[in-house]
């Protein structure tokens, strides 16, 4: 398949052009994940007349720095699947553990706010249990009810035995 500006300038292709595997091995990654990204269409390749992967080196390095010979894990910005890592996330993921740690450090204080509140429930919690047994058993002071005949007055006394006599 030819690109726009070979069909019209008549330019020949680049012999240079790395097959999927060579192309995987200067990148440090899998031909799986090298496959899966000129799908979505990160790195652009044409296919050849036997239906292989042509890949200009500029394209695929355009989105994988090249690494060393034999040592695929001397790139920093590439992760463990093969897609390189951007500033952004690197930082989204930067921002993410500060927001932990700071979660964490405060633990302490979270901590002793929910003891407070736990002490302070409990007493509420005797206190209506105190309330509910006054209620219950009827604890109010008793008065004591006046004798009969000992604290009565004089009148009353005098009336009384003018009814009975």
């Amino acid at each position: 398949m030819l690109t726009l500006a070979e069909q019209h300038f008549g330019m020949k292709r680049n012999t240079m052009a790395y097959s999927l595997g060579q192309a995987a091995k200067a990148a440090g990654i899998s031909k799986t994940s090298l496959h899966r990204a000129i799908n979505k269409g990160r790195i652009s390749a044409a296919k050849n007349d036997n239906g292989a992967y042509e890949i200009e080196p500029s394209e695929l390095h355009r989105v994988y720095p090249p690494v060393a010979e034999g040592n695929s894990s001397a790139n920093p910005d590439v992760a463990r699947d093969g897609t390189p890592e951007t500033v952004v996330e690197t930082e989204v993921l930067r921002r993410e553990v500060g927001f932990l740690r700071e979660r964490l450090a405060d633990k302490d204080g979270v901590i002793s706010d929910l003891r407070e509140r736990l002490d302070q429930s409990e007493q509420e919690r005797r206190e209506k249990d105190r309330q509910l047994t006054a209620l219950l058993t009827d604890e109010r002071q008793k008065v004591e009810a006046p004798p009969t005949n000992a604290g009565r007055g004089f009148w009353a006394r005098f009336s009384r035995r003018s009814w009975s006599a």
